[in-house]
């Protein structure tokens, strides 16, 4: 069965500014796709399109099905979004946070205790489980609504820059959980600002520029010398090797 998500002539208006122009994709199921582009290029935009949350003109399909026309209930199995800006109004505490991503299933509360404590440990807030949400820092208020996300076992997981907030070591703990997630069939699509961590972590990368995908496919191949310049305006020293793709000497133009 064919799990991809396909985009088909996706076009998407804001206060009357197109944002997103007859814009078709496919994306690969049970891979990481890393979305990248310059700050205004449309991709917080494609993303939240990506989980039907916004009006749009065109399709977006999961597998067989359209995602603007299934019951939100099944959505929010199929699909965990964690958005860039993601404000929590109440202060309860991380492991309730937590089970609220179990929510959808119904799960029984052995079942969702469960969950609630794999998807800490996973995430290694479990030391956290008793703290209040607003008594958290950014980073660990990160992780925790990163767990939530988990709590809720989707089949496709859509990140906003979900490392924004994270100091170096949890980045770094980031990315090799985010590749264990895949290693275990699951499906993830992430906007990643910094093109390092998009390089050492994606299996392809889809390259928006004005709205429109610049270009796409596997890392190696869109991270070039000649798409660094025509998007970002940089110049830099491209390596491949065994281990994958890495940028180095990033310089403006």
């Amino acid at each position: 069965m064919n799990d991809d998500i396909t985009v088909a002539d996706l076009s998407l208006s804001m206060g009357g500014q197109k944002i997103i122009k007859s814009l078709s994709t496919s994306i690969k199921a049970k891979s990481i796709t890393a979305i990248i582009g310059p700050n205004g290029s449309g991709k917080t935009t494609l993303l939240s399109a990506l989980v039907g949350l916004r009006k749009i003109n065109g399709q977006v399909m999961l597998g067989q099905d359209n995602i603007y026309e299934m019951p939100s209930k099944i959505r929010a199995q199929k699909i965990g979004y964690l958005p860039q800006k993601n404000e929590v109004n109440w202060n309860i505490s991380v492991s309730n946070l937590i089970g609220l991503g179990a929510m959808p299933h119904r799960f029984n509360n052995q079942t969702s205790g469960n969950i609630i404590d794999k998807a800490m440990d996973v995430t290694n807030i479990a030391h956290l489980a008793d703290r209040k949400v607003m008594d958290l820092s950014g980073g660990e208020l990160s992780r925790a609504l990163f767990a939530r996300v988990l709590a809720g076992d989707p089949e496709w997981i859509m990140l906003d820059e979900p490392m924004a907030h994270l100091d170096l070591s949890h980045q770094l703990g980031m990315i090799d959980l985010l590749k264990s997630i895949k290693a275990n069939g699951k499906s993830i699509v992430i906007i990643v600002h910094d093109l390092h961590q998009a390089a050492r972590l994606a299996d392809n990368i889809i390259v928006m520029k004005d709205g429109l995908i610049d270009s796409e496919g596997p890392t190696k191949k869109v991270l070039n010398l000649e798409m660094l310049k025509r998007v970002f305006g940089i110049k830099a020293q491209i390596i491949n090797d065994k281990h994958g793709v890495k940028i180095d000497e990033i310089m403006r133009l």
